[in-house]
């Protein structure tokens, strides 16, 4: 339970909180996760970003959706309905923020958030990962902020996430979902990204609701690399026998380790039809 509420008017002094209070302390925007179960924190000790009206302050500096040569960046206190509604971003980041289906909760999620809440079933994540998006990380030990990718930062979560960067690289990019209720926990959510370097196609494949945290399937991405397979016919048996091979799900109250896995290889084959159909392949299957 909160019983301490911190209001740093800086970044610099964000973190000389953090690291005060260490373990005790948590970083808060809206509190539309940390407020709520089955995420509902156990920190003593908020220290809250979103803290408005002062001109060049914290909220100042986290908020923000700015292109770049390189992409886009945005800042950790973009909501996910400011993704939505900015017609500018690419169209898959937009679809994936959209996935979660109140706009109330759209309204107070940020896109910090979710990447450091890294909840099981997160509905924006998986899409995040097959970009290949990029997280800033500002953190007390260093006056430069840190940059890496943001599955690099699930591995060893640190720091405050400031910026989240989409490179300008991402070509395409898809996402779907199984629920059992417009509103309820995706059993299974699955994003499939294309982005063209140096000329050539690199597929990002991940999924959410089949391990403790949002994975990518790098097995699957080097079989979709092989271009006479993207063009054999029936490739989605393939893509879909290799993502059966790859995910290990556990049961619980949202179904069975076999359902999901089951799931997860028809919402990758049906992602990677989708695309071929759209290039203009000959990759699908009846």
């Amino acid at each position: 339970m909160i019983r301490e509420f911190l209001q740093p008017e800086t970044l610099q002094e964000a973190l000389a909180m953090k690291q005060q209070h260490g373990d005790q302390a948590v970083y808060m925007a809206n509190g539309a996760r940390l407020n709520a179960a089955p995420t509902k924190t156990d920190k003593t000790i908020a220290i809250h970003l979103s803290r408005s009206g002062l001109k060049g302050g914290l909220h100042d500096v986290l908020q923000g959706i700015v292109p770049t040569g390189k992409g886009w960046e945005l800042g950790a206190l973009t909501t996910l309905q400011q993704v939505v509604d900015h017609n500018e971003l690419p169209e898959g980041l937009r679809e994936a923020a959209a996935l979660i289906f109140s706009r109330n909760m759209r309204n107070q999620i940020t896109l910090g958030g979710e990447i450091a809440t890294n909840l099981k079933a997160c509905q924006i994540v998986p899409a995040l990962l097959a970009m290949d998006a990029e997280v800033e990380v500002a953190h007390s030990g260093s006056p430069e902020s840190d940059r890496m990718t943001v599955e690099a930062w699930q591995q060893k979560p640190y720091g405050l996430i400031t910026k989240v960067i989409i490179p300008a690289s991402v070509d395409y990019c898809r996402s779907e979902k199984v629920v059992k209720s417009c509103a309820g926990l995706p059993i299974v959510s699955v994003s499939l990204a294309v982005n063209i370097k140096d000329g050539k196609k690199q597929f990002g494949i991940a999924l959410a609701g089949v391990a403790e945290k949002a994975i990518r399937l790098h097995d699957v991405e080097a079989l979709l690399a092989d271009q006479a397979l993207q063009e054999r016919e029936g490739i989605r048996g393939f893509v879909e026998e290799a993502v059966g091979k790859s995910v290990f799900p556990a049961t619980d109250f949202l179904g069975s380790g076999e359902y999901k896995r089951h799931l997860s290889s028809v919402l990758v084959g049906l992602l990677v039809d989708e695309y071929n159909v759209k290039q203009g392949l000959n990759g699908r299957s009846n």
